[in-house]
């Protein structure tokens, strides 16, 4: 049966609905339909996002609507009318001073839905399992922010935040294979923590799309970069190691477990950026601008699943790490 047959009657809703936004039950969708909907639209969110293999979301988006809220527990779904008027960065050179790095910004490849399904996907396995091992960052960065709100820390709390580093970069595989990491013991990252709470990098802790749209806090963050890095250079001075040089995957990977300010860039993150032309995958200030562009063109879309993510976790979730989830699994599904 066609699409224009099974489901003509919530077309027909949609083109004539004047609301910019309407929430509708599961039972009120098989009402307009006219049957009931199938085991998928019940226990796979993926159905409800735009996909070759099935027309159903073209019910709403052919007329101008964006699922912005699904909850399958709840069995309850909101639709918001799209804003014509906003659109993504057009294909530019961009030269990035800070690595000497030229490339072609080109236009997203990818639709927000399939974004969204990217980051779902990523946030339902940490629902399945309470111990999921992907949860040490949220232990890790829950407590490097309320550690910010002190004004200064001792030497206690700050020992006690380098345990919760430790674990959280274990987690992430961090301490495995040649990393010097794996020759250290927990307090390595002492004098990294004492480097992070410096007033100087105030502006980072948690910054949203718009502040990295900021050259000075840019300036800001790769300076932190190369300072952590030169903290590290230092920590593994006695330890025979195959790389020569501390690596963009675990500084990153600090910052996003601390600050929440930039996503981890390891081989997923980077693949999933440069397969749909987010940004380029070379760390850099346009790297990270990109990021914060792609945010601001998508920001409806993001902000809202952001916040239902962090009312469910009872944690904040920066921005950042919502490009993380989703492009390290969009990266990951690729392989």
């Amino acid at each position: 049966m066609g699409r224009g047959d099974k489901f003509a009657g919530l077309i027909m809703y949609f083109s004539e609905l004047k609301d910019n936004e309407v929430s509708l039950t599961f039972e009120q969708i098989e009402s307009i339909v006219g049957e009931r909907l199938c085991y998928s639209a019940y226990n796979h969110k993926e159905y409800w996002y735009a996909d070759n293999t099935h027309t159903f979301p073209n019910c709403w988006i052919d007329n101008g609507y964006k699922m912005t809220y699904l909850s399958l527990k709840e069995k309850i779904v909101t639709f918001t009318k799209v804003d014509t008027m906003s659109s993504t960065p057009k294909s530019v050179l961009i030269t990035d001073t800070s690595n000497g790095f030229s490339f072609i910004r080109k236009q997203p490849t990818i639709p927000i839905e399939k974004v969204l399904t990217g980051i779902d996907k990523y946030y339902s396995e940490l629902e399945i399992d309470q111990n999921a091992r992907y949860l040490s960052w949220e232990h890790c960065y829950k407590q490097f922010v309320k550690a910010h709100k002190k004004s200064n820390l001792t030497e206690e709390e700050v020992d006690y935040l380098s345990l919760h580093l430790s674990f959280y970069l274990a987690s992430w595989g961090m301490l495995r294979g040649s990393s010097f990491l794996l020759q250290k013991d927990y307090r390595v990252h002492i004098d990294i923590i004492k480097e992070l709470y410096k007033p100087t990098y105030n502006s980072l802790w948690s910054i949203d799309y718009k502040g990295l749209q900021n050259q000075e806090n840019l300036n800001i963050l790769l300076e932190l970069i190369d300072n952590l890095k030169t903290i590290y250079r230092d920590k593994r001075r006695n330890i025979k190691v195959v790389s020569t040089d501390i690596s963009d995957i675990l500084v990153t990977k600090v910052l996003l477990g601390t600050m929440g300010c930039v996503p981890a860039y390891d081989e997923y993150f980077k693949k999933g950026v440069n397969k749909y032309n987010i940004t380029t995958q070379l760390l850099g200030k346009s790297s990270i601008k990109g990021l914060a562009d792609y945010y601001e063109a998508n920001k409806y879309d993001l902000e809202t699943v952001r916040k239902a993510i962090s009312q469910a976790r009872q944690i904040e979730y920066p921005q950042m790490k919502m490009l993380d989830m989703a492009f390290w699994q969009l990266g990951f599904d690729s392989i």
